[in-house]
């Protein structure tokens, strides 16, 4: 990413987690996981912060 010019990136949630299924056992009371997902761009994009929810 240090090398192009620019990048869009995006945090995956429910695409992220439905195609790449986890067992734990026994359950966690909670869980948070993070995959971002990024674009090497040659200009800058207008672009609009991505919403994330807070994790509880």
């Amino acid at each position: 990413m240090e090398r192009n010019k620019y990048n869009i990136i995006t945090l995956q949630g429910d695409a992220y987690t439905n195609s790449a299924k986890l067992n734990i056992t026994p359950t966690s009371n909670s869980l948070l996981r993070v995959f971002m997902d990024y674009v090497s761009l040659e200009e800058a994009l207008d672009s609009q912060p991505q919403q994330l929810m807070p994790f509880e």
